[in-house]
């Protein structure tokens, strides 16, 4: 089992208590290199592109919309073969063109981000560079994910986790490559997703690839859509804070790490070590949860269900502070509750069969206990 880590400000939390990723379009990276090719063009891109007879067609309809040319796409084809020095003189000259707009006007960047996204992660857990950029200066928290689990291995994801490959000159683009699908499109479509900068290396990022249409979307505070790729909570393994978090974060780290589907989750702090400009691990207990934790878990929960009433989530929470404080029938309602939203609810079913077990009624903890059984891991919303 190997880790990958997620590097997070204040809003990892948010991470937590979602169960969620954001997926990034490559327009929104903070590298303006990132999705840039360099073209190269090439003479016998014309000669090669008059030969395909698709694109002749295309070259056609163009010539009719631009006025130039009036008769069949037979008189136009013969025409073509002709006079095939002009036409290839043409081509290449509105290739140089395009290239060059499409440099300028970064078209393959967009073009690119509205099909696909990223989730950039990253195979070490201990840059101090890394705690200073994305954890706003060592005050937030790395979250290792396993790099193994299935979330990784089938859709909407596209491919496998794959390293960056670190490199010192921009991905070429031959102006005299197939049009369509071909050995070299692919491989140009792979190496412009995972390869960067060489000046980046210290990162070591781990990239995955999404279907921004398959993932679930909402609008973000800058009125920009978010996407989010739904992370099982088994695929956690540790939480690590930073030098600088603050107690408060630690606290909320804490209580969500009480809730039973993160019981195999690992917490630990980032620390200075004594000689070296190296940061070390040093594991932390998990804390007793005092009754004032759980009644402020009860009272967030509640005004989250004030919010959107067909929250399943939030009746889910609510029914594990619940819970953790003895009160199994409020625990047990709020988990009905929450089935009722959501059906395919496999943790509320287990929860609910826990709380039935402590007031006594083992048929019905057995009934959910076999149900949970039946259903596959999902989130608790």
């Amino acid at each position: 089992m190997n880790s990958v880590f997620k590097y997070c400000d204040e809003g990892g939390v948010k991470i937590l208590e979602r169960l969620e990723l954001k997926v990034t379009p490559p327009n929104e990276f903070n590298d303006p290199f990132e999705f840039t090719p360099h073209f190269i063009r090439s003479r016998r891109w014309g000669a090669e592109f008059l030969r395909n007879e698709d694109c002749l067609k295309r070259l056609y309809e163009i010539e009719r919309q631009m006025g130039p040319f009036v008769g069949t796409f037979d008189e136009f084809r013969s025409y073509v073969k002709a006079h095939p020095k002009e036409f290839a003189a043409r081509l290449s000259q509105s290739v140089a063109s395009v290239a060059d707009d499409m440099h300028r006007n970064q078209n393959v960047l967009a073009s690119a981000s509205e099909m696909f996204g990223i989730l950039c992660l990253s195979a070490r857990r201990n840059s101090i560079l890394m705690w200073s950029h994305y954890c706003a200066k060592h005050q937030g928290i790395v979250i290792g994910l396993d790099s193994s689990h299935e979330c990784f291995q089938k859709k909407p994801c596209i491919g496998s986790l794959q390293p960056v490959e670190y490199v010192r000159k921009r991905v070429p683009y031959h102006t005299d490559w197939p049009l369509r699908s071909s050995p070299e499109i692919a491989d140009f479509e792979d190496k412009m997703t995972f390869s960067k900068n060489n000046e980046w290396s210290y990162e070591m990022e781990i990239r995955q690839k999404f279907d921004l249409n398959s993932l679930s979307k909402r609008s973000m505070k800058d009125g920009s859509t978010g996407y989010f790729f739904a992370v099982p909570a088994d695929a956690i393994l540790t939480v690590s804070l930073g030098v600088n978090c603050q107690p408060k974060i630690e606290r909320r780290i804490r209580a969500l790490l009480k809730r039973p589907h993160f019981c195999k989750v690992k917490l630990d702090r980032a620390a200075l070590h004594k000689s070296k400009f190296e940061l070390t691990f040093m594991p932390l207990e998990p804390a007793p949860q005092s009754k004032r934790d759980l009644d402020g878990a009860v009272a967030d929960q509640t005004k989250a269900i004030q919010l959107n009433p067909d929250n399943a989530g939030a009746y889910y929470n609510r029914g594990v502070a619940k819970q953790t404080k003895g009160d199994f029938e409020g625990a047990i309602a709020d988990y009905t509750k929450a089935i009722q939203l959501n059906p395919d609810n496999r943790e509320a079913y287990d929860q609910r069969g826990i709380a039935k077990k402590a007031k006594g009624d083992l048929e019905g903890a057995i009934a959910d206990h076999i149900k949970a059984a039946q259903l596959k891991p999902s989130l608790f919303g």
